[in-house]
């Protein structure tokens, strides 16, 4: 087995400017329903709750080791809160199918947001024959 490790920062500051230049449509092109959802649960916090999910993303693109060239959708990438309030990953379409090819399995997901920053680290483990 190897252990796949994505990490990456968001300032905060962009996602609230994408939010005013783009509105609905930077969230859609984004984040999944659940994921604004939870987002809007606390106004005060919005921009950092989006933040941590979209470096989250990110991490997750890293750890699929995803060509810097090839189109990505970051709505096939999904953080889901669970009941205990930890989060995890849920992979859809071109992330399962480029997860699934590599036997990769993400297996713990990290975020956090302070002032203006939001970061995440997400760990893998990619089973080797």
């Amino acid at each position: 087995m190897t252990v796949q490790v994505g990490f990456d920062l968001v300032a905060c500051d962009e996602v609230r400017e994408a939010l005013e230049a783009f509105g609905q449509s930077y969230l859609d092109k984004i984040y999944l329903p659940s994921e604004i959802a939870y987002a809007d649960a606390s106004p005060s916090q919005r921009a950092e709750r989006l933040a941590a999910r979209f470096a989250a993303k990110e991490a997750v693109f890293k750890v699929l080791q995803w060509p810097a060239d090839s189109p990505r959708n970051f709505r096939d990438i999904e953080v889901v809160r669970t009941a205990s309030g930890s989060c995890e990953i849920r992979l859809h379409g071109e992330a399962r199918v480029r997860a699934n090819a590599t036997s990769l399995d993400v297996c713990s997901l990290s975020m956090t947001h302070v002032r203006d920053t939001a970061g995440a680290v997400v760990l893998a483990i990619l089973k080797t024959a």
